[in-house]
This record gives C-alpha cells, structure tokens and sequence, in this order.
C-alpha cells in the first residue's frame, strides 16, 4: 500500500484573521489543504481545495447540505460537523455530486484506506486530529511528529482547526479558557501559547518533514478522483 498524506482543516466558523493565519503557513510549504467550509468568508483560500462542512442542528438533512453548496458551488466533498453521519446523506450525495465523504475518525490507526459507502460517493477516513490528540494524549500532549509514524503504508488525513493552529493549543484546559473570544482574534493573541509545543509546533513539524521526505500529497479530491481511475482500471483490465 502507499503511503499518501492529506491535510485538511475544518473551519467552525473561524474569523478570517484566525483562518488566515493558517493558510498563510500552508502557502509558505506549497501545500495545498482541502478546506472544509462552514460559512462564506471574505478572505480568498485559493489555491486550495473547499468541501463543505455543514451543522445538522435538525433533521432535515437537505437543507443543511442544500445551503452549504448554494454558498460553495462545485463543491463534490463533505465533513459534517461533529463528523455527524446518517445513511439517509446517501440518497442525497448523489443527488448533489457529492463524490466524497470525510466523516469517519480511525486515530492513528495503520493501513488506512478509502472506501465505498456507495456506488457514487468514497468514505476518505480520518487519521489525525488535533482535537482527539488534545483530548486522548493526556493533560499536555508532547505534539512528537516521530511518534505519528508518517512515514508508513496508507492514506493519513490530518485535520486542524484554525483556532488551534492560531493558538497554538496545547492543553483541553488552555483551549477552553481562550474559547470565550473565539471570534476576537486580538484576545487570542494575547493568549497564544509560546511557553511549550502545541497544535501549530506540529503542523510545521508536519509540512517541514513532508518537504524534506517528498512525501506525497493529495487534496481529498485528488484522493477521490485517483481511486476512481484505479477502479476504472481495474474493471478494464477485468474485462481483457
């Protein structure tokens, strides 16, 4: 199996500043992130990828989905909020030209791959996220890229959030006492963590050891659109 790494970042309605502190970082390793958008914003995120990444505070599960792509047209990928996921999306994401699903958590498992969870729509799992690691890795992770071991077999899709990466996020504990100024990035500032590693220590850890190694790299719909020419290959050469 190879070995493909994807960053990705769930917005949560982060003020521009916040977001573009993060794609600033991105953009200095060339790396290109799959955004995943929870409402418009008045920064441009080009070059990188959008899905959506809509809140299912009630049932009616299409108009979440509906709205979201009103305000992000083109889009053919999602994470849903609170990575909430119901088989009923299913009908929908064919409906809507979802091709790829991003809902399913397997922290820092081995092997990981994509998956069918219909004929029209991958399942891209979860490898890392700064949330599970602040909270699984007790009271102040060493954020260490070498215990992640990155550089074996199988698809690993990390995703941060920019208020993390802004803070620099330590400690659960940190992290809710600065969550109060959430959309005043001035306040943030004032509470950045610069006393031990954090959230951003290995994001950078990250991008540099992709850099250095010539890891390869996929956005979420490069992952997508390279396993359905995979499967269109191996139905060809099934047919010979």
């Amino acid at each position: 199996m190879k070995n493909v790494i994807s960053i990705s970042m769930d917005m949560d309605w982060a003020p521009d500043e916040v977001v573009r502190y993060s794609l600033d970082i991105l953009d200095r390793y060339g790396i290109r992130a799959t955004l995943f958008m929870t409402n418009k914003l008045g920064i441009d995120v080009s070059p990188h990828e959008q899905g959506i990444h809509p809140n299912f505070t009630s049932i009616d599960f299409e108009k979440h989905i509906a709205e979201r792509l009103d305000d992000f047209p083109g889009t053919v990928g999602s994470r849903s909020h609170s990575f909430f996921f119901t088989e009923r999306f299913r009908p929908l994401y064919e409906k809507y030209g979802i091709e790829y699903d991003s809902n399913v958590m397997m922290y820092r498992q081995k092997d990981i791959h994509p998956y069918r969870i219909a004929p029209w729509t991958l399942e891209i799992p979860i490898f890392w996220m700064d949330n599970f690691y602040i909270e699984m890795e007790g009271e102040y992770p060493d954020y260490s890229l070498a215990k992640l071991d990155v550089g074996s077999p199988g698809y690993k899709v990390f995703d941060f959030h920019p208020v993390h990466v802004f803070l620099n996020t330590c400690s659960i504990k940190e992290y809710q006492e600065a969550k109060v100024h959430y959309h005043n990035p001035e306040e943030l500032k004032k509470l950045r963590n610069t006393r031990r590693r954090g959230t951003t220590d290995l994001f950078v850890s990250l991008l540099e050891h992709i850099k250095a190694s010539n890891l390869e790299v996929r956005t979420l719909g490069e992952i997508s659109a390279s396993f359905k020419i995979s499967e269109t290959q191996k139905i060809s050469d099934n047919g010979r």
